[in-house]
């Protein structure tokens, strides 16, 4: 899923100083498939990124927004199938 399609449902991002570790994880090739999450201390968040999808068809970030701009960040644009639900 290519995150620019994305929409955000929160107008900034509470904790800053956890982006670098977060840039640098993706950067090295990580992913955030559920083993990752569950073992990445960085992260407040104990599940896969959550995309709510209205009638009409528009997707939103629900949970994983520092994730979703870690990625971007580190150097990919598209999230995979087991990064989110």
């Amino acid at each position: 899923m290519e995150i620019k399609n994305l929409w955000v449902t929160q107008n900034g991002l509470r904790d800053y100083c956890q982006l670098k570790i977060m840039i640098d994880f993706v950067m090295s090739g990580g992913f955030w498939t559920q083993d990752v999450i569950d073992n990445f201390n960085h992260t407040k968040s104990n599940s896969l990124i959550h995309i709510a999808e209205f009638e009409d068809g528009v997707k939103y970030i629900h949970d994983g927004h520092h994730r979703c701009v870690a990625t971007i960040l580190g150097g990919r644009d598209t999230l995979r199938d087991d990064e989110y639900f």
